[in-house]
This record gives structure tokens, C-alpha cells and sequence, in this order.
């Protein structure tokens, strides 16, 4: 009785398969353009939730620039004055190779001047912070719709390498 067991595949069409689908997997690229959408969506909801989304409510705004604020904008939410941050977030910048993405917020190129996002992220000693960007771990929903896509992305590659 032998106490081992090997398979060798041989088929050269199975093996040109199997490159094409590296290729896919070799080169994000095209996978990225799924990535975009899923960002606008979370930073969406990050300003709809005040931050819940991501896992970090936003502190409250001071009374005194609360009461300011319902004057000069009402309704507008926290982190939303004249809504160039929030149109910012929806229009990120993409820097990407074929293993990475890197989506950033262009609210300078908005506001028309340099403006560091820091202060919001990280806040200040006169501001608490209100981070409009998450990191690792992902909010769960996040992390969700992300699994999807790659899953997509994988099914699809599959099938047009052949092997499914």
C-alpha cells in the first residue's frame, strides 16, 4: 500500500490556463477600477454617519461653533461647511501600480490653496479629531463589499483564462 500520492499535469492547454490567470493576479490594475467606487461609497457613509462608519464617531462640534454653525449652514453636518470636503472625498485621487492603490482626498485642489487634512484626522490641541480615513482593520462593511469585489475579480479572471 503506498503511503504517498502525486498528481502531474501534463496538459499544455491547462498550463497556458494557468499563466493567463497569473497574468490577472500579476497586475491589479483592472481590479482597482472596482476599488474606486467602493471608497466614494464608505467616505459617503462616513459623512452620513459622522465617522460611525469607519468605528470613531465624531466628537460633537463646541457649542459655541455648533450654535455658529446653525446659523451660518443649516443642517450642514459635522465636517460639511460648504461641502468641499465631502465633494473632494467622492472624487479621490488614484495613484496606482499593478500591486497598489493609493486613493487620497484632493481637498486643496478643491479649496483652491494648500490645506493639510491632519488637523481633521488627527486633531488638534484646540479640535478633537474626526478622521475621515480608516486603516487596517476595515469597518466590517468595508472589509465586505471589498471581499466581494475580489471575489468578482478572481471569478472573472477564471473564466477568462480559461479555467472556469
Amino acid at each position: 500500500m503506498p503511503d504517498e500520492f502525486s498528481v502531474r499535469l501534463e496538459d499544455e492547454e491547462f498550463r497556458k490556463a494557468t499563466e493567463r490567470f497569473g497574468v490577472h493576479l500579476s497586475d491589479l490594475r483592472p481590479f482597482w477600477s472596482a476599488v474606486v467606487p467602493l471608497f466614494i461609497g464608505w467616505m459617503r457613509a462616513q459623512f452620513l454617519t459622522e465617522g460611525a462608519f469607519g468605528g470613531q464617531p465624531w466628537a460633537a462640534l463646541s457649542q459655541d461653533y455648533a450654535e455658529r454653525k446653525a446659523i451660518a449652514r443649516p443642517g450642514a453636518g459635522i465636517l460639511v461647511y460648504d461641502g468641499d470636503l465631502r465633494k473632494a472625498a467622492s472624487h479621490p485621487k488614484r495613484i496606482q501600480t499593478k500591486d497598489e492603490l493609493q486613493l487620497s482626498i484632493p481637498w486643496a485642489e478643491v479649496k483652491g490653496k494648500p490645506v493639510d487634512l491632519d488637523w481633521h484626522q488627527e486633531g488638534t490641541p484646540r479640535m478633537p479629531a474626526r478622521p475621515l480615513l480608516f486603516s487596517e482593520p476595515l469597518p466590517p462593511a468595508a472589509r465586505a463589499s471589498l471581499e466581494i469585489a475580489a471575489e468578482e475579480y478572481i471569478g472573472t479572471a477564471i473564466k477568462a483564462s480559461g479555467l472556469g
